[in-house]
């Protein structure tokens, strides 16, 4: 963490730099008409201001994966407050699930306010659409999976295997409550004024440069982090799911995670800047991707978990394992990927907003107008 905070002040001096230099520049050569050969001297990242704010491919996915990591984050909170005050007895059977359940229903307003929120400021125009792919995606999968395990659990007449009436009743809670709740969320959202003075591009985006590091190496190596922070908690958890041990220390988790979500909101940054600085502005799949990729390092973890300190032979167990680990991987995959996004964009703004307008090198139009040709979401 400390080298992180040392990393964001560097980043944040050698910004601060770049645009003094570019106001003293603009004075020395203030009046002059051939400006071309000036440009050239810019930093890489200001000459992007024409393409950093240039809507992602699916847009309509996109928002609506930020809004549901929003729901989760919130849901996280409720849950540990409620316990660390002392409000539920997270030793009786049932019980956890049941809030955490119930607060994600409840918590579908914020995900459909966030989704639309982010989806109009890439001057998206759907947003019932993108209500409902918020209220599907992850709940759904989530869903078929739990069901799933549970039928292959009902064939071996196991007691732990929800009933089909219980089925019958997420179903009915989805439809009914969580839904509703996600429409109004994105009606809200959508409603909402948002500042489009700085999302606007250019018509032709600028040629990307080849790059010194794959994104997708950018994406594993920012995920290894935030990992380390939660390693050590992580196996504690897991013994106290698969050894039924208990689990006490929810204060010290809820620490783990806010350093969690501020390791996430660090490394993104540092992403963000790196492709900012070699020319890249397709910056918002990787900011979210850059520590999303925690998932894929929890879930090889819980295969080496499962190797090293289980000794599961039915194929049911299996199934049950691997259905929970692979929720739990992805729940965290959107949550940081979420934090980093959010994170990436506020940083974003804020330091195309100190460029002053004579940097920008193309002319810029509102996204909207290029949607409408280009038939994007």
């Amino acid at each position: 963490m400390i080298i992180s905070i040392i990393v964001i002040c560097h980043i944040k001096g050698n910004i601060r730099q770049d645009i003094r230099e570019s106001n003293e520049k603009l004075k020395v050569f203030e009046g002059i008409k051939d400006f071309e050969d000036t440009q050239e001297e810019e930093k890489v990242w200001k000459q992007l201001s024409g393409d950093v704010f240039r809507p992602p491919s699916q847009t309509l996915l996109f928002s609506s994966l930020i809004g549901t990591g929003v729901q989760i984050g919130k849901t996280f909170l409720s849950t540990l407050v409620f316990i660390c005050l002392g409000f539920l007895e997270h030793r009786e059977r049932g019980s956890l699930a049941f809030t955490i359940t119930f607060f994600f229903t409840f918590m579908a307003g914020f995900a459909g306010y966030y989704s639309a929120k982010i989806y109009k400021v890439f001057n998206g125009l759907e947003w019932i659409k993108c209500a409902l792919i918020t209220a599907t995606v992850y709940p759904v999968i989530t869903f078929l999976i739990i069901c799933g395990i549970h039928r292959l659990l009902a064939l071996e007449e196991s007691s732990n295997a929800i009933n089909i009436w219980t089925e019958l009743a997420i179903i009915a809670l989805w439809a009914g409550v969580l839904i509703p709740f996600t429409l109004l969320g994105g009606f809200c959202g959508f409603k909402k004024q948002t500042i489009q003075d700085s999302c606007k591009y250019s018509y032709t985006p600028k040629p990307i440069p080849d790059q010194p590091i794959h994104p997708i190496v950018l994406c594993l190596c920012g995920g290894l982090i935030p990992f380390g922070t939660i390693f050590i908690e992580l196996g504690f958890l897991m013994n106290s799911v698969w050894r039924h041990s208990f689990y006490y220390f929810y204060v010290f988790f809820f620490v783990v995670l806010v350093i969690l979500v501020v390791i996430s909101s660090q490394i993104s940054i540092i992403i963000t800047y790196f492709q900012l600085s070699n020319g890249d502005h397709r910056i918002w799949w990787t900011s979210f991707f850059g520590t999303g990729s925690i998932g894929a390092y929890i879930f090889c973890y819980s295969i080496y978990y499962f190797l090293v300190e289980l000794e599961i032979r039915r194929f049911t167990s299996i199934m049950l394992y691997f259905g929970v680990m692979f929720i739990v991987s992805l729940t965290f995959s959107i949550l940081c990927g979420t934090v980093g996004f959010l994170s990436s964009y506020r940083f974003v703004k804020k330091i195309y907003s100190d460029v002053p307008s004579e940097d920008v090198s193309v002319e810029i139009q509102p996204i909207k107008y290029v949607q409408y040709e280009n038939n994007e979401n």
